[in-house]
């Protein structure tokens, strides 16, 4: 089960139709559209499931879990550890 939440160390200015997310430790910066920045938000204060994030299935499972996974790379989320 892999859990993650939004990295809080963030910060997060509208652009067009999505969001600039800048991870502040890094200074990196990154466009992500409105409708996934939306379905990031269902874990922005608390560890959720992964499969809990996108409740309207946009996405399959694996396609879901490797994007998650890419953004905890890049430190928009956080991994719980277990």
């Amino acid at each position: 089960m892999l859990k993650v939440k939004l990295n809080p160390d963030l910060t997060i200015n509208d652009f067009e139709d999505g969001k600039i997310i800048i991870v502040n430790k890094t200074n990196e910066g990154y466009y992500i559209e409105r409708f996934i920045y939306d379905l990031l938000l269902n874990a922005k204060s608390d560890f959720v499931d992964v499969k809990d994030i996108d409740k309207n299935f946009l996405y399959s499972g694996e396609e879901l879990e490797d994007f998650i996974r890419d953004l905890v790379f890049i430190k928009i989320l956080l991994m719980e550890e277990i």
